[in-house]
């Protein structure tokens, strides 16, 4: 198998060490344009941009920054049997156009790679919505908050790509999970108002706080907050029914279902999850699905239905 990677970044490098550990007797070809995150590694071609690949690939993974996604798909439009590619599928609305253009008609497998969707928390209260557990659903609500400084705290925030316009920061497309796992539950909003902006004392050009307000296809309202500036690590959904309510916590992981009664009883608890087990999951389920030659899951259609989601919100803030 003949691999394609764009990007050796964190999330690139995390796909490619998953990737490599799942996919045997697979040739590698690396696009990265610093040469000092470059590794000896056999079986592993690196080059410092795509003006230097020829051929064609099996499958070619785009992990490089948002900004770049445009360029990049549409110029390997039609040299890869099939594409992964990190979210968000694009920074504006030109890139997302130009790649909904380059893959128009052709029968490439695509899938946008959003990991939320494999967590096994996520993946419980996707069962207990199914079973109608709670009801009728009635109002959603989806929370992130980190202190953008304590992601990476080896790396000078102001310098990474959540920093910049340009790059296709700020927390709306950065958070975009949010917006994905609640349109994978609940279905593509149908309305959205949103308000965001800089608030706080970062030192960024992009927005650092976002609320927006949806309606889902069924009638449900939904929110969903993401943020740059909280202390304390906050990631969690809250679903109400008409019977009862469902919550879910990420690290630690747990669901609950509060029943009619007014108990809480535990769904699942997982205090100490293994985040790269998720992504993992991705990977095998995207590589199971070519090898049945079936679609995957958010694939441009879905996630460009979704990025639009997130354009129109930064577009009112």
């Amino acid at each position: 198998m003949k691999i394609l990677l764009c990007g050796f970044g964190s999330i690139g490098r995390r796909h490619f060490a998953n990737a490599r550990a799942m996919v045997g007797n697979a040739s590698w070809t690396v696009v990265e344009p610093m040469r000092e995150a470059w590794v000896s590694e056999p079986d592993v071609t690196f080059v410092p941009d795509l003006a230097g690949v020829s051929g064609n690939f099996d499958v070619a993974f785009v992990c490089s920054p948002t900004a770049l996604h445009g360029d990049q798909l549409v110029t390997l439009a039609g040299r890869a049997a099939a594409f992964f590619i990190e979210k968000p599928l694009a920074h504006d609305r030109s890139s997302l156009a130009a790649i909904r253009a380059a893959f128009d008609g052709r029968r490439a497998p695509t899938m946008v790679g959003c990991n939320y969707r494999f967590e096994p928390g996520l993946q419980r209260v996707a069962e207990l919505l199914q079973s109608s557990t709670i009801g009728r659903i009635v109002s959603v609500r989806a929370e992130f908050g980190q202190w953008l400084p304590s992601w990476r705290p080896k790396a000078d925030y102001r310098l990474g790509y959540a920093a910049k316009r340009e790059t296709g920061g700020g927390v709306i497309l950065d958070r975009i999970h949010e917006l994905d796992y609640v349109t994978w539950l609940f279905g593509a909003p149908t309305r959205v108002e949103a308000m965001s902006g800089k608030l706080s004392q970062l030192e960024i050009e992009t927005e650092d706080t976002a609320e927006l307000l949806l309606r889902f296809p069924s009638g449900t309202i939904g929110s969903v907050h993401v943020d740059y500036i909280r202390r304390e690590y906050l990631c969690r959904l809250e679903v109400t029914g008409d019977r009862g309510s469902i919550e879910w916590r990420f690290r630690p992981t747990s669901v609950r279902i509060l029943r009619e009664s007014g108990s809480w009883e535990s769904a699942f608890e997982d205090p100490m999850p293994d985040v790269n087990a998720m992504y993992v999951a991705e990977l095998r389920y995207f590589f199971d699905m070519l090898a049945r030659g079936a679609k995957p899951m958010n694939d441009i259609a879905e996630a460009g239905a979704t990025l639009e989601v997130a354009l129109t919100a930064l577009e009112q803030r």
